[in-house]
C-alpha cells in the first residue's frame, strides 16, 4: 500500500505532492514502477528542483538505467541540474560519470561555478582524459586581465592538472604559466611544487 502511495504521489499533478513522494523515497530496489515514475520526473518535470532530487534519489539504480539520466541532466539549461549532475558524478566511480565531468569542463557556456565543480570532481577522479578540457578552463582565467569570474574555475583546473600530474599536465601547467596573472601563477606555482606524486599513476585514463 505504501508503495502504490508513493507511485500515485510521483505521478500526482501537484508540484507540492510530487515533491513529497520524492522525499518519501527510501531506496527504490526491485520496483520497476516506482523507477519509471521517478525517472519521468527526473526528465520530464517541468520543475528543476524536483528533477534535481528525483535525480539524486535515482541515483539508487542500476548504472545502466541511471547514467542517462545523469547525462540528461548534466545537458540541461538548468545550472542547477547541471551542478547537481557533477556533484553526484563525482561520487561514483563508473566511466558514464567521467564522461558526464569531461563534457562539463568541455563546455564553453558552462557557468563559472560549474566548472570549478567539475574540475575538483576531475581531480578527486583522477581523470586523465580530461587533462586538455582542464587546460582549456586553466587558459580561460590565465591571461594578464581575464574576467574575474573565471579566476576560481582557473586555479581549480590548475590544481587538478597538479593532483593529476602526467607530464602532458605538468607541461601544460607550464604552458599556461606563460600568460598568465597573479591568482593563476600562484595555483599553477602550488601544482608544480608539490611533492607529492601524482594519481595518474597506475590509474585509468577515464
Amino acid at each position: 500500500a505504501h508503495r502504490k502511495v508513493l507511485e500515485d504521489g510521483l505521478r500526482d499533478p501537484a508540484v507540492p505532492v510530487r515533491q513529497a513522494a520524492v522525499e518519501a523515497l527510501r531506496g527504490i530496489g526491485d520496483q520497476p514502477a516506482l523507477a519509471q515514475a521517478l525517472a519521468h520526473i527526473a526528465v520530464k518535470d517541468p520543475w528543476p528542483h524536483l528533477r534535481a532530487a528525483s535525480l539524486e534519489k535515482a541515483a539508487d539504480l542500476p548504472p545502466s538505467r541511471f547514467a542517462p539520466l545523469l547525462e540528461n541532466a548534466s545537458r540541461s539549461a538548468h545550472p542547477m541540474l547541471r551542478e547537481k549532475a557533477i556533484r553526484i558524478a563525482a561520487s561514483r566511480d563508473d566511466v558514464a560519470s567521467a564522461e558526464v565531468i569531461k563534457a562539463r569542463l568541455e563546455d564553453p557556456g558552462e557557468t563559472p561555478k560549474n566548472l570549478e565543480l567539475a574540475a575538483y570532481a576531475a581531480a578527486d577522479r583522477c581523470l586523465v582524459g580530461a587533462t586538455e578540457a582542464l587546460f582549456q578552463v586553466l587558459v580561460r582565467g590565465a591571461q594578464p586581465v581575464p574576467p574575474p569570474e573565471l579566476l576560481f574555475s582557473a586555479a581549480a583546473a590548475a590544481k587538478a592538472l597538479g593532483a593529476i600530474g602526467t607530464k602532458e599536465a605538468r607541461d601544460l601547467l607550464e604552458k599556461a604559466k606563460r600568460r598568465s596573472n597573479l591568482v593563476t601563477d600562484r595555483a599553477i606555482d602550488a601544482a608544480l611544487d608539490s611533492e607529492e606524486p601524482g594519481c595518474a599513476e597506475g590509474s585509468p585514463s577515464l
